[in-house]
């Protein structure tokens, strides 16, 4: 097993997960963060730093300034931010332990020449770290058996098909295309600009 497999295998298996982006107004980290609350996954943490009052809830999951405030491990962290929070995020996760990092905030590499460079400041971040990125630009991950998901309503049932796209708007067609025809997936995957773990990686997973 190599270790990219080790890593992948350990990222689906995550016991514990801190959203960032998460608001009183909505938004799409609200949607997130809705997804895994239907699949009822167990440690769900919110990462706000502008709510600096104890013991407040959104969508009823407790919200934390910061990491630290959480005092537990947390082996997933999902990024939903505009780009220019992502590095102080990604370093945070780093220093706090964090084993990968599913960064669904896009304006990067797809955009333009300065998002490629800051994509490559946050590789070098991860990698100092020993910490994995998934994205940016993507969903991320969807698995029933482990109660992952980067969508509200998707089944809970898991199923025998596994997929792997670029895409994150196709990965959720599939997702809920899929429904219709009875079909149920194992894993799917939306990688997005794959600047760290990517197709090939995904692939032999």
């Amino acid at each position: 097993m190599n270790d990219s497999f080790s890593e992948i295998n350990d990222i689906f298996h995550s016991s514990s997960v801190a959203i960032y982006g998460v608001s009183r107004k909505g938004g799409l980290g609200n949607i997130l963060l809705q997804g895994f609350i239907d699949q009822e996954f167990p440690n769900i943490f919110i990462i706000n730093p502008t709510i600096t009052e104890s013991n407040v809830e959104i969508m009823g999951i407790p919200v934390y300034s910061d990491l630290e405030s959480i005092g537990k491990p947390v082996d997933l962290a999902i990024c939903s931010t505009h780009p220019k929070y992502v590095k102080d995020i990604i370093t945070e996760c780093g220093q706090y332990g964090v084993k990968a990092v599913v960064i669904f905030s896009a304006g990067f590499g797809e955009k333009s020449e300065e998002g490629k460079k800051a994509e490559q400041e946050l590789l070098r971040i991860a990698r100092k770290y020993q910490m994995r990125l998934i994205g940016p630009n993507c969903m991320g991950f969807y698995c029933p058996k482990t109660r992952l998901s980067f969508f509200p309503a998707l089944p809970t049932e898991s199923g025998s098909l596994g997929f792997i796209s670029q895409s994150g708007s196709i990965a959720n067609i599939m997702a809920f295309s899929s429904i219709l025809k009875g079909i149920r997936f194992s894993k799917s995957i939306s990688y997005g600009n794959g600047i760290d773990l990517g197709f090939n990686d995904f692939l032999e997973y």
